[in-house]
């Protein structure tokens, strides 16, 4: 069936947010995205400030009062060490709801490259889709690692975080994505926008 969910990015508000709580603005939307209809709540990533001061803080004040799943697609902000993954998780994965799949990347890994076993499971949902499992796939990175494949593009996201050398987009992932999207709806968000 039809369902809905809501995407953004950078909880943690602007760079001068030194409380260690998420940005006010999500706090005050609490009551509405619990109200809301949205079946998940997806971060493209900096969700932290500060992973392991702010952690504490944002148990009792976001994770405790949100009563929908959290998916983040982690950014630079998230990661120190394996704090992330011992506290939380896995930092990519996939899961199905109905005819859809959802992708979360962590173009952190590998300086914004997405290869080995992201690579491996981006072409597994290539092949799924060529046998049409899939009506939609959403793929959510915190890297815009697409932006230097269009030059369309020059100019914009200039405070996002990007990689020192260019990435595999080009190369190694966008044939992918190509296939994905011959056999299925392809959506792809990213969330270091500066």
């Amino acid at each position: 069936g039809n369902y809905s969910f809501i995407v953004s990015g950078h909880f943690y508000g602007d760079g001068t947010n030194k409380s260690g709580y998420p940005a006010n603005t999500l706090l005050a939307n609490l009551d509405w995205i619990n109200e809301s209809d949205a079946c998940m709540l997806i971060c493209l990533g900096d969700l932290f400030m500060d992973i392991k001061n702010d952690a504490p803080k944002y148990k009792s004040s976001l994770f405790e009062e949100l009563e929908i799943p959290l998916f983040n697609a982690v950014g630079n902000h998230d990661l120190s060490g394996d704090f992330y993954q011992i506290n939380y998780g896995a930092t990519y994965f996939k899961f199905q709801l109905g005819k859809d799949l959802h992708i979360i990347l962590d173009t952190e890994m590998n300086g914004g490259d997405v290869k080995d076993e992201q690579l491996k499971m981006l072409n597994e949902v290539s092949t799924m889709c060529a046998k049409g499992d899939f009506d939609n796939v959403f793929v959510y990175a915190h890297r815009t690692i697409w932006k230097e494949t269009y030059s369309e593009l020059e100019g914009l996201f200039s405070d996002n975080t990007q990689s020192i050398a260019s990435t595999n987009y080009k190369e190694e992932v966008l044939p992918v994505v190509k296939a994905i999207a011959v056999n299925a709806n392809l959506y792809w968000f990213a969330g270091s926008l500066g």
